[in-house]
């Protein structure tokens, strides 16, 4: 009896440890298509493209959750993808993103992690520069969320809090400042006199 209960619950860490949590697919925000428009007036109706969002050497793209799986941003794609999607998605939805625009935005994930104890959080971070604003900004978010106590559920929070979390970083993005700037449309060297 006590060899069946052993191999009972050998076999059921097994199938934990094998778990893999994904994240909710990506929706976009009004309240973000309102700054990037609102921006967009005040830029004089700049318009972008966006290069494919890089990682930081020192940013690990690894998310194990207690040892429990993987936590992917969704099936087949990597975070930064993930990212590259949202950001892709707002900038279109707010009327600024063409494909072929010569005012290129260049991202690069500087932070990246959460933790499902204590202050259970994502914390995202991304640098954002462009030709119109080459020395760039930064965006970096603590999204809170709750865990449960127990490993599995509380992947599963982390998993299900991911796409908020990149909600609240693209609104961090796009309310900023230097945002304006970021889209602003290039000067004609032909018609800039200095």
């Amino acid at each position: 009896m006590k060899i069946k209960a052993l191999v009972g619950i050998c076999a059921l860490s097994s199938m934990v440890g094998c778990a893999s949590y994904n994240a909710n697919p990506y929706t976009a925000l009004a309240d973000n298509q309102h700054a990037i428009q609102e921006a967009a007036k005040k830029a004089n109706g700049g318009k972008v493209g966006l290069e494919t969002i890089t990682l930081k050497d020192t940013v690990s793209p690894s998310l194990t959750c207690r040892a429990a799986g993987p936590v992917n941003p969704a099936p087949g794609k990597t975070v930064q993808q993930y990212i590259e999607e949202a950001l892709k998605m707002e900038l279109y939805m707010g009327g600024v993103y063409v494909p072929e625009a010569r005012n290129r935005i260049r991202a690069q994930l500087t932070s990246l992690g959460f933790s499902s104890v204590g202050d259970a959080h994502w914390a995202l971070g991304l640098h954002l520069a462009s030709d119109s604003l080459p020395q760039g900004y930064n965006a970096d978010v603590k999204y809170p969320f709750s865990a449960s106590f127990f490993a599995d559920y509380a992947c599963r929070d982390v998993a299900e809090a991911f796409a908020p979390a990149v909600q609240q970083l693209v609104r961090k993005a796009v309310t900023a400042p230097e945002f304006q700037q970021l889209i602003a449309p290039l000067a004609e060297s032909g018609l800039i006199q200095k």
